[in-house]
């Protein structure tokens, strides 16, 4: 979404991208926690708007970063993402299906996702950021 990209660009130009990443997912990892416990539509619709957007920057961050990795290369790498998107789509339904039937609630996908997400961000916190395309360039 268009409020997310905008600033995202900003942030790039400002911090490292994978710090940005580790950033974005932590909040993720925390709002992904809470929805199980939220009782009213309005906090769900806020819990949601909140992922989405920490999702939309996820999603530009990390494009942008692996054009800046991989350069003229970035196109099959940028096609394995979008195809991971798939694949976690075929399997979503399986983890909801081992929630439910290990823990009798199928809330606790937003726990086991949280956690995911968390431990993806603690390995982003040890990685080193490519350099910005357009600094290097001296633009």
């Amino acid at each position: 979404s268009t409020a997310a990209s905008i600033p995202s660009g900003y942030l790039l130009d400002m911090y490292p991208g994978h710090m940005l990443l580790a950033v974005c997912l932590v909040f993720e990892a925390a709002l992904l926690v809470i929805i199980p416990f939220t009782v009213h539509f309005w906090q769900v619709l806020l819990l949601y708007a909140s992922i989405a957007t920490t999702y939309n920057v996820l999603n530009i961050v990390g494009n942008t970063l692996t054009v800046w990795l991989y350069e003229d290369r970035a196109g099959a790498f940028l096609n394995a993402v979008n195809a991971s998107f798939g694949v976690g789509c075929l399997i979503a339904p399986q983890i909801m299906d081992l929630c439910t039937s290990l823990f009798h609630k199928g809330l606790y996908v937003y726990t086991l996702l949280g956690a995911w997400a968390f431990l993806v961000a603690v390995m982003c916190f040890f990685i080193k950021s490519p350099p910005n395309a357009e600094k290097k360039e001296g633009g």
